[in-house]
């Protein structure tokens, strides 16, 4: 759509430029037949001569055509925002029918709880939704919802969210959004309220990235990572013998254990105070992750805490 909005504003600027030339371009050729004794003038205004007639027309046309693409593409959404100020309109939640969480839905069931998920977004709602990684990443307020926690509850309501998704998911995310609980984790812009090691936001995001993600050598299952150090939440896809699992880190609630760390161990490397916080967190022995399929398996820990115990930070 934003490709054939654009093919239209350069149509209109086209259309105008050639409309304003013509009258010149008809000034400068040669007459058609030769020129006429101009006929004797009255006292009073000059009459319009017919090349400015022909200008005043053009630029009129021209700006009448610009007027009505501008209309146009505001129609066609160009005017309005996905997800409060990214400048693009919003693209519709389509189901794609291949990954698990949408074959435990019947068509008209994804139907309806994308729908409902549309609706909250073009209502106010910042968020995107990831069909692969079952995840809906929501930017006001922030935080994380597992698209396998909430088709759990909207199977769980029954016919009544199918007739009406939009009111049903609704009542589902506003939930979500008051408390925190399986499948959805809460964030917080502002959570680096404190420097460690000297090392600001971003630094302290990319050492805990690093951590989690790094492991030396590479260990397999691994499936893709993710990383936003504005609300301080990481994310790890991990499928070991089963469907794919994403763990997901908040960064707040890591900070405190560290803090703790550095002060029992002043003399020790930041990493190696991150690691068991980190790994704590993602076998659900602290507060502060959750996994997008509600718990891990044995295995899928065991590997996560072997990818932490053998991470290296960047040196660039």
């Amino acid at each position: 759509m934003r490709a054939a909005m654009r093919s239209l504003l350069r149509f209109a600027t086209f259309s105008l430029f050639l409309a304003a030339s013509a009258p010149l371009t008809a000034l400068a050729a040669p007459p058609s037949k030769p020129p006429q004794k101009p006929p004797t003038q009255t006292a009073g205004k000059e009459p319009m001569s017919d090349s400015q007639a022909v200008l005043i027309l053009a630029l009129l046309g021209g700006a009448a055509l610009v007027g009505g693409v501008v209309f146009l593409v505001k129609r066609m959404g160009g005017g309005s925002s996905a997800g409060k100020g990214d400048g693009r309109p919003p693209e519709p939640i389509l189901p794609e029918r291949k990954y698990d969480w949408e074959l435990l839905l019947s068509p008209d069931q994804e139907n309806a709880l994308l729908r409902g998920v549309q609706a909250y977004r073009d209502g106010g709602h910042s968020l995107y939704l990831n069909h692969s990684d079952a995840l809906i990443t929501f930017y006001d307020p922030r935080m994380l919802v597992s698209v396998h926690r909430l088709t759990e509850v909207f199977l769980a309501a029954g016919a009544a969210a199918v007739a009406d998704p939009v009111t049903a998911v609704k009542g589902i995310l506003d939930g979500f959004v008051a408390s925190e609980g399986p499948g959805v984790l809460h964030l917080r812009t502002g959570w680096y309220d404190a420097p460690i090691d000297g090392l600001d936001y971003r630094k302290f995001s990319d050492l805990c990235y690093d951590a989690l993600t790094r492991p030396q050598p590479y260990l397999e299952g691994s499936q893709g990572s993710s990383a936003d150090e504005n609300s301080g939440s990481m994310t790890l896809n991990l499928q070991v013998g089963g469907p794919m699992n994403t763990v997901c880190v908040d960064l707040r609630r890591l900070l405190p254990a560290t803090r703790q760390g550095r002060q029992a161990q002043p003399g020790a490397a930041l990493i190696d105070l991150v690691r068991p916080v980190l790994q704590a967190m993602c076998k659900g022995e602290m507060p502060g992750a959750m996994w997008t399929r509600g718990s891990a398996s044995d295995a899928e820990k065991d590997l996560i805490v072997r990818m932490v115990a053998t991470s290296a930070q960047r040196t660039a």
